[in-house]
């Protein structure tokens, strides 16, 4: 039996078994009846009747709902159906994103109340505490049950806590674990795949993802290969079997190209549950506010033209000699970065601002994005919208602030550099009114929150707002789709309005060009 035989004779058998042939029927799923409190949506309720049939055959899978359709609520709901209906005692382990450790503890005790959860993050020393805390009722407890010697059913931490404490969350037998954000394991080559992979106690896992696929075969590889890594084998094997479907060029047999994305998709479809908003939208199983989506284009003020023909003027030799090479040459990548720096401010760049700095009204008119945002700010300020402001550098969020400090706008901010607890408390304080209602809590809420499309671009749920700016673009435009769902998804009650600010005749232009 070659790879394919292999890859579709697992995927009959999985088939076949969720169908009942063997016994393994789910009966339709009653919320109160796995103590969840929340009201599930048809979709929800769908997902954890797959989880639940998967589990029951012994299948690790991934949950790769567009982001924004409740992955957290269904994962949740499957583990308080494990706990709940006694199929696995737990523990249970979750890592995730430090920015929605905050997420997963409200809503464990908001809609699985029958959940224990610890959540396992901070500094070095509340968590020595919390090890202690552990070992001692592990120590004092009588009972030889794995799961009752143990204060939490859920533990809840980071990938980086995962990794610097490894020598102690190693150790304990995990009865099932969740990768949220599970795009992080799209490396197969990096510590963090290979410490949970080789050293962890995990043998039942689910990866949750909005973006199972990204950019190439090798990457939904990684993740295939984690979930089921018998099943899927190596990467040659995998690339070498759909290596049409993975460079479908001209030079490749059409047919035998579909029939391969045919089987692919076959495979898949065992392994990976994926559900789209258009798609439940038009079969009646979910309904969304509108989201509109413009471009807004912004000239180069006469300062960044100085500055942008300089960057041009001075790379140009390089940019000659590179001309008949590999475009992604490093030193072509940190011209187009200098270019598009321009774009956004050219006080990103030293000595261009006046000294002795002061705030004034220079900031804003030395960039034509600052001069469209403050009048799109205005307006929306004026109408009662909330924004959520996006960049990609931290020195950006800098001239932001000063700009919305400027203009006395109510803000808060998160990037990377934002203390665990000051996020939390940040997001809490955005995420306190949604409504348009003009009260004084509404009037006291920020206005804008602007974030690092890195750092808060995932997994956070902001239906307070319902107006998403993004200054500037990342490289890979399923990161500002990401960044996006951040508004509209479920529970979002107004019309999203979704816009780009970019700098016309310039590289970011061409950039959007190229994504388009």
């Amino acid at each position: 039996m070659n790879y394919e035989q292999r890859l579709t004779a697992a995927t009959m058998i999985i088939e076949s078994g969720s169908h009942g042939e063997s016994g393994c029927a789910t009966a339709p799923i009653n919320a109160t009846e796995i103590g969840v409190t929340a009201t599930l949506k048809p979709h929800q309720l769908e997902g954890i009747s797959w989880l639940i049939q998967r589990y029951r055959l012994g299948v690790n899978v991934i949950l790769g709902d567009e982001m924004g359709l409740g992955k957290t609520l269904q994962a949740i709901s499957f583990l308080s159906y494990l706990k709940v209906h006694q199929k696995s005692p737990g523990p249970y382990l979750v890592l995730c994103p430090l920015s929605v450790t905050d997420g997963w503890v409200s809503e464990i005790a908001k809609f699985t109340p029958k959940l224990k959860v610890l959540r396992y993050i901070g500094e070095k020393e509340p968590r020595r505490s919390l090890r202690k805390t552990i070992y001692e009722h592990v120590k004092e407890s009588p009972s030889s049950s794995d799961a009752s010697l143990l204060p939490f059913d859920v533990l809840l931490t980071t990938y980086d806590i995962a990794l610097v404490d490894q020598d102690f969350l190693s150790q304990i037998p995990w009865h099932y674990a969740i990768v949220d954000e599970a795009q992080r394991l799209k490396n197969p080559n990096s510590v963090l795949y290979n410490v949970l992979k080789d050293q962890f106690l995990m043998p039942r896992r689910l990866l949750m993802t909005g973006t199972p696929v990204q950019n190439n075969l090798t990457e939904l590889w990684a993740l295939m290969h984690f979930c089921m890594p018998l099943v899927f084998g190596t990467l040659d094997q995998f690339l070498s079997t759909f290596r049409e479907a993975a460079d479908a060029s001209s030079d490749h047999d059409a047919t035998k190209v579909k029939q391969q994305f045919k089987t692919l998709k076959s495979i898949l479809k065992s392994f990976m549950l994926r559900r789209t908003k258009s798609k439940l939208i038009e079969c009646g199983h979910l309904v969304l506010p509108p989201l509109t989506e413009i471009t807004v284009m912004a000239p180069l003020v006469s300062l960044q033209k100085k500055v942008y023909t300089s960057i041009l003027r001075k790379e140009l030799p390089k940019l000659i000699a590179l001309s008949s090479s590999a475009s992604n040459h490093p030193s072509l990548q940190n011209m187009v970065i200098q270019l598009r720096k321009a774009c956004s401010h050219p006080y990103l760049f030293p000595g261009i601002e006046p000294e002795p700095y002061e705030e004034g009204e220079h900031l804003v008119k030395a960039s034509g994005k600052l001069i469209i945002l403050e009048q799109l700010l205005e307006k929306l300020h004026d109408s009662g919208n909330r924004v959520l402001l996006f960049a990609q550098m931290t020195h950006t969020l800098d001239i932001l602030q000063d700009f919305l400090e400027l203009r006395k706008y109510s803000y808060e901010r998160l990037d990377g550099s934002v203390r665990a607890e000051e996020r939390f408390a940040a997001i809490r304080s955005f995420s306190g009114q949604s409504g348009r209602s003009g009260s004084e809590s509404d009037q006291n809420s920020a206005f804008v929150f602007i974030i690092s499309t890195r750092a808060g671009g995932v997994g956070l749920n902001l239906v307070a707002a319902d107006t998403v700016i993004f200054y500037e673009q990342d490289w890979n435009p399923q990161v500002d789709k990401q960044a996006l769902q951040r508004a509209h998804r479920i529970g979002q009650m107004n019309h999203v309005l979704s816009i780009n600010l970019v700098t016309r005749h310039t590289v970011e232009e061409s950039k959007e060009e190229i994504a388009a």
